[in-house]
């Protein structure tokens, strides 16, 4: 799990881990998709604040599961 903060414009603040996949590989990977991911759409504007934190869960499993 990741905790992301937005700036309204899409770009990404900062990304922190909270829950680790226990394979350090999956978790540095997981930080690098959300970085290239970014910038993300605009946040919209009734969400209020010059930041948004979202609360990212990735699951990790067998192909087409």
């Amino acid at each position: 799990s990741y905790e992301v903060w937005l700036r309204r414009s899409g770009e990404v603040e900062r990304v922190r881990l909270t829950k680790s996949t226990g394979a350090g590989i999956l978790d540095t990977e997981g930080l690098g998709m959300i970085r290239r991911a970014a910038p993300f759409p605009p946040v919209p504007a009734d969400l209020g604040g010059d930041l948004i934190r979202l609360d990212l869960v990735m699951y990790v499993g067998p192909k087409g599961q």
